[in-house]
């Protein structure tokens, strides 16, 4: 049994462990700490204490904003970077695309929502971040902000037309990459149908966004809108820190012996696991991600 998985029996069992200077002290309900688990604590006490005294050291730093100075390469998160080594190797480059449409209706000022898709383009440095490369490493480079709202108006075309007008132009949006080291790595276009009906389609590039900032970012852009269009001055918390300070603190923290651990731990326990995850499918898995792909709502 490794020191993990007695910890972890140990935990299991409520009994709780810590340290004290260099004593071991511990904690237990009663009648849990058996004969057997003393004597194996005391027996591996040296490495208990050895695997406790680790994890304290491991214990993230507070993360803090980090200083933006001119021509410093900035370091991207091990998320993105796993994106953009993927991106190198994927012919269609488009399978990192993350697509949003929405169907607006009732009157809409599309100068005011042109407007907080610029606040919030100027709000989060990664909506107008880009990652060019020197000696095949990319950085993060924060550019200015340079958001402009795409309107197209479709409201002389007949209905069907409209509708497949509307479905031509989202797979187009969807289809075509992004080119991560110039950017931007967002676009936005709203399609009008008539004055109260709206299409806004937007795709945002996933090594600047994912699922779950995607729903902050529709959050925010709903605030900012109801403010303008209510004659209210725009605003938002402030943020404390970019998603750049995070790359950057992961970056310092999970690195030396901190990230040995961590990797040490995962080779550990997915020793044997199978190369790939072999489910019972109707069709053989293809070589390569091929993108054609579907889904059912039920």
């Amino acid at each position: 049994m490794t020191i993990v998985q007695f910890i972890t029996q140990l935990e299991a069992a409520g009994i709780q462990l810590w340290l004290d200077e260099n004593h071991l002290r511990y904690q237990a309900p009663k009648g849990a700490l058996t004969a057997d688990l003393r004597d194996q604590l005391l027996a591996r006490k040296p490495e208990v204490i050895a695997f406790l005294r680790q994890a304290i050291q491991s214990v993230a730093p507070p993360m803090t904003p980090l200083v933006r100075d001119a021509g410093t390469h900035l370091p991207l998160s091990f998320a993105q970077q796993r994106v953009w080594f993927q991106a190198q190797l994927e012919a269609n480059a488009s399978l990192f695309n993350m697509p949003t449409v929405l169907h607006l209706r009732g009157r809409l000022d599309a100068h005011a929502l042109s407007e907080a898709f610029r606040l919030l383009e100027a709000r989060h440095e990664m909506l107008r971040t880009t990652f060019p490369e020197v000696d095949g490493q990319p950085y993060q480079q924060i550019n200015p902000p340079s958001f402009a709202l795409e309107v197209i108006d479709l409201s002389e075309l007949p209905a069907d037309q409209q509708q497949a007008e509307v479905a031509r132009r989202a797979d187009f949006v969807v289809g075509v990459p992004f080119d991560v080291a110039a950017g931007p790595l967002w676009r936005v276009s709203l399609l009008r149908l008539d004055p109260t009906t709206h299409v806004l389609l937007i795709t945002v590039h996933h090594i600047v966004a994912d699922g779950w900032s995607m729903g902050i970012m529709m959050s925010e852009l709903s605030t900012l809108y109801g403010q303008l269009t209510a004659q209210l001055a725009p605003e938002l918390p402030a943020l404390p820190i970019q998603y750049t300070d995070y790359a950057h603190w992961q970056r310092e923290w999970l690195q030396g012996a901190v990230l040995e651990e961590h990797l040490g731990y995962w080779r550990q326990q997915l020793t044997g696991a199978p190369p790939l995850l072999t489910l019972p499918t109707d069709f053989p898995r293809p070589a390569m991600q091929s993108g054609r792909g579907g889904h059912v709502t039920f």
